[in-house]
């Protein structure tokens, strides 16, 4: 066969067609203070990080921050893990 040769195929034909899914699927437990752990050191390094490298914004400008406070412990987060002035 070459890149000039057409072949007719089948739409039953096609090779890693996805498999029809089951009914059921496993059920693992998670035990929540594992994961509380790994989200706080997942926090904890988003706001190091953040604190080492600032912002970059879309202009290609870079600015540090001069004061950032984690929030994330506090519970009164709203989704951002830190509080902080840009400089």
């Amino acid at each position: 066969m070459s890149l000039g040769d057409a072949i007719l195929i089948e739409p039953d034909q096609f090779a890693g067609e996805p498999d029809d899914l089951e009914t059921t699927f496993v059920v693992r437990e998670v035990r929540v203070g594992e994961s509380a752990q790994n989200l706080e050191a997942y926090l904890s390094q988003d706001v190091d990080l953040l604190r080492m490298d600032g912002v970059r914004f879309p202009d290609n400008k870079q600015r540090k921050f001069t004061r950032l406070d984690p929030i994330y412990s506090s519970g009164s987060s709203s989704g951002n893990p830190c509080r902080g002035s840009l400089g």
